[in-house]
């Protein structure tokens, strides 16, 4: 993994957004988007899923992440 980058990272899986980020603790949560609440949960199966050759993984930046999101609860809203 790219352990020398800084959390947190940001990443879209099948479209999906997918944020790691470090606790207090030290440990590693990894946060994605439910489609059916417009919310960040923990889902701990998307751990390798961004490193996994052939999937469809796009690297977003914090504003990028930020504005897919914002781009998802709208159309959830609507």
């Amino acid at each position: 993994m790219e352990s020398t980058k800084p959390y947190p990272w940001f990443y879209a899986v099948n479209d999906r957004p997918v944020k790691f980020v470090e606790l207090p603790s030290g440990d590693l949560d990894v946060l994605v988007y439910d489609f059916d609440t417009g919310e960040l949960v923990s889902d701990l199966s998307y751990m390798s899923r961004p490193f996994e050759p052939g999937k469809d993984v796009d690297e977003l930046t914090e504003e990028q992440f930020n504005q897919v999101v914002a781009k998802l609860r709208s159309k959830r809203d609507s």
